[in-house]
Order: C-alpha cells, then structure tokens, then sequence
C-alpha cells in the first residue's frame, strides 16, 4: 500500500505542464492598389503616368506581428483623424473598427520600430515587405489583409503635401446563437493634413481581430496574435546603377501593370453590367425601407455615375434620403440604359436642391454640393434648374454647366469669378492666361485671346 501511494505522489508530482504554443505571428500577405478620386470617393479610370522613373516616389511596407501589445505608448489614432466615415457614407465621431488604433508620425513612429525592434514590447515576428511607388496622379493603397480582416494605408502626393487615411474592413461571420448574418464592418480615418502632411514615417497599431470579444489586458501576453504593427516609409529616389534603383524601376513597371489590368478587369466588369443591365422599377424597391435608403442610393448612384446623388446619399441626413427615395420611387419610367438611369438620378438630385436652395431651404452644406457639383451655376438655383430640365443627358448637361461658368468669369462679382474659375480649372477647362481677380482689361484680353485660339 505504501508503495502504491509513493508511486501515486511521484507521479502527480512528477506531471509538468504542457509547453506554451509557439509565437508563429501571422499568415498575411501584403498588396497595392492603385486608383484615382479622393480617399473617400475612389475610382478607376485610365490615367495617363508620367514616362519618367523620377516621377515615381520609392516607397516601402514593413508589418511586425506583437504578440503583446503596448498600452498607449503612441498617440490614439481618433485624435489625429480630420474625418472618419463608416460604410456605406456616414460621418461618425465614435468609431469601433479603429477605437484602440495608435498611431505615430515621422521620428516618433521611427523611435517606436527602433523599441519593437530591441524587443522593448515582447515577441514580434515580421511579415513579408513590400516595396511600391507614389504617384502625382494616383492614390496608392497599400497594406494587409485576410479572408474577415483588413488594414490599409491609402497615400496621395499634392502640392500640399501628403495625404494619409487608414481603411479598417472587418467581417463578423454568421454563427448559430450569435449575428443571424454575415456584417461587414468599415471605417476610413483621413489623418489630419497638419499632423502628418509633412511626415515621410507612419506607424500603425492595432489589435488584431479589430473587434476582439476581450482585449488582453495590459502588459499580458496571449499565446495568439495580440496586434499589428504596420509602417509605411517614404524614401528618397535611388543613385542610378544600385540595386535599389533597379527595384525602384521594377516597382514602376509593377504600378503601370497593376493599373492596366484593373482598368481591363473594370471595363470587363461594366461590357457584363450592360448586357445584365436592369435599371428597373424593382432596383429601386429598396428604397421604401429606411434602413436600406443610404446604401441602396450610394449602390445606385456610384454604378450609374451620378456623383451628386452619391454625395447626397453618403451625407444626407434621413429627411434629406426620405425626400430621394420617395421622388424616385414615383418615377413613372425608370430607363434600362446605364447613361439614362444615371442622369435621372443626377437630375433628380440637382432639380431637389435646387428648389431647397430658390425657397431659402437649402442647408450651407448641401448648397457646397452644388458648388462642388455645378461651380458658380450651383449658387443659381434658376439657372441650374432651366439647365438640368433642359438637357437630355449627363454628357450634355455637363458640357452645357462648362459654358455657363465661361460666361461667369465676365460676372462683376469677383466671388462668382473667383467660383467658376476654379470650377473650370479643375476640370482643365479655365482659358490659359485669365486671373479672376485681374482688371478687367486683362480678363477680357485673356477671354478673347482663349476664344481666338479655339479654346474653351
């Protein structure tokens, strides 16, 4: 007996716990895009890149998976985000995806990866690099994803300096007991210009999952990714003949690649959207129910092309939705030709802030919608609404808004030359050698010498 139980207390004595799991980081691989608009209104379309190499910006994508996350050691990223917009449009002051972000700029994010790389924050294991360019014309998009989860970088080169947002995307799968259906989660921070417009280092961390059930707490260690540390670096153009200018120019030839086959997959995507075209009454059903108004508009208008009506349902509030949907929906025919679908959602949306705007209605920000939309013709709510029941079509109601701010930069008023000059610009139609604020001897002598020429 006694041996027995010697044996029994040997044994329970002698059980040791069972290894921890390896720290193995994460399976992501990184990727670019490249696209033009803005960061909040992206799009496709053929763009025309400079032929030479000195054009082309280097720049490098580095990811360290943390298997401890520091608390707090760099700023929230809430706090240095000029706008954050939630899918499918909505402005939002609290967000989820991207709440315990942290982000950092220039020598503080570079201090930050030289503690992570001392070990200062526990084990990390890095993931693959990734080395692509920046481009005048282009949004480069850059960062992280798999099948639920993704974390990217999106930059733009302006005269102002860079531009920066962070795109968070997250799938909640459908589970028995839990969401009855599949949720995908968006939000997109644009940093503030004054915080990292001049900076050429950002530095992002954030938990991974992005919407963790507990999040570890501080100071712990999980045997499970805790988070993710991404940097993207601007780098200075490489000396000719060195490998770095040979990868430089490899990124290059990998941009204009990358751009010509999603310009071939897109124009694919619209030849099968025309053919399968149907711009019917019941597309338009989903507008009856509140909850589907803002996407079902964002959808409509984005795929038809009426950029004011995607504007008015990214930003519109529920009265402002309510009165498209039930303008719409009252439609008696609704055309099954993309281009005409498109303008009648265009014109609908210019003909309803019109109104707004000639009974005194019409909100500051949404009468920032027509200026951005029609130039100086959008502060002429009579003008804009002969021109918009006029015209047959997107293409000749936009032809006939160019020669409507031609005729304003003769206006007396300076503010509305000041608005259809830049309207015209930034569509490259303002007539070479005018100022808006010049004499009006000048302007005139710059309008006739546009005119002679055959220009606009």
């Amino acid at each position: 007996m006694r041996i027995l139980l010697a044996l029994l207390l040997c044994l329970l004595g002698c059980r040791t716990a069972a290894p921890p799991r390896p720290f193995t980081g994460l399976e992501l691989v990184p990727g670019v895009r490249f696209y033009s608009g803005s960061a909040f209104a992206p799009r496709l379309e053929d763009v025309s890149l400079p032929a030479a190499p000195a054009a082309f910006t280097p720049v490098q994508l580095r990811a360290w998976a943390v298997q401890t996350r520091p608390a707090q050691t760099v700023e929230p990223l809430v706090a240095r985000a000029s706008a954050i917009v939630a899918y499918p449009g909505t402005l939002i002051a609290a967000p989820e995806l991207g709440r315990e972000a942290m982000v950092a700029v220039g020598e503080a994010g570079e201090g930050f990866l030289r503690q992570l790389r001392a070990g200062a924050y526990g084990k990390q294991v890095a993931l693959d690099d990734l080395r692509t360019v920046l481009c005048a014309e282009l949004n480069t998009q850059l960062g992280y994803e798999e099948p639920d989860l993704a974390l990217r970088v999106v930059m733009r080169q302006t005269s102002e300096g860079l531009r920066w947002s962070l795109v968070f995307e997250q799938t909640v799968q459908a589970k028995p007991g839990g969401w009855p259906e599949s949720v995908f989660h968006q939000e997109r921070f644009l940093l503030d210009p004054a915080y990292a417009g001049a900076t050429r280092t950002l530095v992002v961390l954030v938990p991974w999952p992005f919407l963790q059930k507990k999040p570890p707490a501080e100071g712990q260690t999980v045997p499970h990714t805790s988070g993710l540390v991404v940097a993207v670096t601007v780098e200075d153009p490489p000396a000719s003949g060195t490998v770095e200018h040979q990868a430089h120019s490899l990124a290059i030839t990998a941009c204009r690649e990358s751009l010509r086959a999603d310009l071939e997959q897109q124009a694919a995507r619209k030849v099968r959207e025309n053919a399968a075209w149907q711009a019917s009454y019941e597309e338009l059903l989903p507008l009856r129910y509140p909850r589907s108004r803002r996407s079902t508009l964002t959808y409509l208008a984005d795929r038809a092309g009426a950029t004011l009506m995607q504007q008015i349902a990214m930003t519109g509030d529920s009265e402002l939705l309510r009165a498209c949907a039930d303008g719409l929906l009252e439609t008696e025919k609704v055309p099954s030709e993309p281009e005409a679908f498109g303008w009648l959602l265009e014109r609908f949306a210019l003909l309803l802030l019109a109104k707004d705007m000639a009974t005194g209605e019409l909100p500051p920000e949404r009468a920032s919608l027509l200026v951005q939309r029609a130039g100086e013709v959008g502060r002429h709510p009579s003008q804009l609404g002969d021109m918009a029941a006029a015209a047959e079509s997107l293409v000749e109601f936009d032809e006939r808004l160019v020669h409507a701010n031609l005729a304003h930069l003769e206006a007396n008023q300076p503010s509305h030359r000041v608005r259809a000059f830049d309207w015209l610009r930034a569509r490259g139609q303002a007539p070479p050698g005018y100022a808006p604020l010049a004499s009006k001897v000048a302007r005139s002598q710059a309008l006739r010498a546009a005119l002679s020429t055959g220009g606009p």
